[in-house]
């Protein structure tokens, strides 16, 4: 067998060598472990996005509900409007004078009389 035979250089890089792979071990080891204050910034970040998202959420169900109100709204004046033109056809006909006079001499009997003339006279005369 041969012997190997270690000169101080070689000492020397191995231990560099050993150093720094212990040096990586201890970076990566300190990497993983997180400070309370990155915990906390962390959590409050998370918060600050959960409510973000929460408030979008509730102001897109209060547009949505106020979108349901203004198209039953819309609804009902078009039903109002429908129902006054219906309404106004209907007052302008049975205000016509030939079907009141119709129901007046046909229905109730009525006879038309001649106007009476109240003359004047003079007082003292």
């Amino acid at each position: 067998m041969l012997a190997t035979k270690h000169t101080a250089a070689d000492t020397q890089r191995l231990n560099h060598v050993e150093q720094h792979h212990e040096s990586q071990r201890l970076t990566k080891s300190r990497q993983k472990q997180w400070s309370f204050a990155d915990k906390v910034t962390i959590l409050g970040g998370i918060v600050v996005c959960t409510a973000a998202v929460w408030f979008l959420g509730s102001v897109g169900a209060r547009i949505d509900s106020m979108n349901y109100s203004i198209d039953s709204l819309q609804s009902q004046v078009q039903q109002s409007a429908a129902e006054n033109a219906s309404l106004t056809a209907q007052a302008d006909s049975l205000q016509q004078p030939a079907r009141i006079l119709g129901i007046a001499f046909g229905k109730l009997h009525m006879q038309y009389k001649p106007p009476v003339q109240i003359g004047s006279t003079a007082a003292g005369q």
